[in-house]
């Protein structure tokens, strides 16, 4: 009885009900950058995105280029394609901190149109360990020379020279050189250009050197 008398006074009560949740479920199509069904602090970043939630420039450009079908970097010299893989690259970052053992430094390599890839490598100095971070771009390590530790997660495992280790979206990871002479050296393999399209540059936000949310000390 008390049911009936409800939808007795509230006739249309119903029907805004259920118009509201249709809006809910739809409303990721139409506003990528809110998501409903998840809780705000799971929300996906606004950076790279328009006001009304449309994609970013960076974005529409992936998406134009793959549309095309064409070939890029034609005009390029055949020596831009390949490059000795030690060679010093564009120095990206570094950072050195004794109280926290850390000793390293990145180079990008760079390639003509390179879009959604973006290899670097990493030298850590002997004894030494790189910073605690995570980020959004997922990561495949090659060691290139040297032997230690990568910990993903909570987990640690050994690796060496002709190992590959692969990093998750957004788990915290680090890796230790465990040789006291001689310098341990990988190349990261990532994402990055795809996810700073969809997400905007968030690189500052993993360097611990810079207070970054995405990093920390232990």
């Amino acid at each position: 009885m008390r049911q009936q008398i409800i939808w007795n006074r509230s006739p249309f009560a119903f029907g805004r009900k259920v118009i509201q949740l249709l809006q809910a479920l739809m409303q990721p199509w139409f506003n990528p950058t809110v998501n409903p069904l998840l809780p705000s602090s799971r929300q996906p970043s606004k950076a790279g995105m328009s006001p009304k939630g449309k994609r970013s420039a960076a974005l529409d450009k992936l998406v134009t280029v793959a549309a095309a079908k064409k070939p890029l970097g034609v005009e390029a010299p055949a020596t831009a394609w390949t490059r000795a893989l030690l060679a010093p690259g564009a120095p990206m970052y570094a950072n050195r901190n004794d109280r926290l053992n850390i000793d390293f430094s990145v180079d990008r390599l760079g390639f003509p149109e390179i879009q959604t890839m973006d290899p670097r490598v990493v030298s850590i100095a002997p004894g030494k360990n790189n910073e605690l971070h995570r980020h959004a771009h997922e990561s495949l390590f090659v060691i290139l020379e040297g032997h230690g530790e990568v910990r993903v997660g909570d987990r640690w495992s050994q690796v060496k020279t002709g190992d590959l280790a692969f990093v998750p979206r957004w788990a915290f990871h680090q890796t230790r050189n465990t040789s006291t002479t001689e310098s341990l050296k990988l190349l990261a393999i990532t994402d990055f250009g795809f996810t700073s399209a969809v997400l905007g540059d968030y690189d500052k936000r993993t360097r611990l050197s810079n207070g970054g949310a995405d990093a920390k000390e232990s």
